[in-house]
């Protein structure tokens, strides 16, 4: 186990053939190919803007017909 040393690591992340600009890609809405689709205001995710709706079966109705329990007491 090797103890740390973040001065060391400053130093070799200094000294190191690549900066700042070279390691940021850009921010991820830039590559998103799906960032125009969601809503800049949002702050949370909402994944119905990538995903199809559920389906939603309509309610069954269910009717009665009149005497129809009648008998059920007996």
């Amino acid at each position: 186990h090797e103890v740390e040393d973040w001065d060391k690591e400053l130093e070799e992340s200094a000294s190191g053939p690549y900066d700042a600009d070279d390691l940021s890609g850009g921010s991820f809405e830039e590559n998103n190919l799906f960032g125009s689709l969601v809503w800049k205001e949002d702050w949370f995710y909402n994944p119905s803007c990538h995903h199809t709706p559920c389906l939603v079966f309509p309610p069954r109705v269910r009717t009665v017909e009149k005497g129809q329990f009648d008998d059920a007491d007996e």
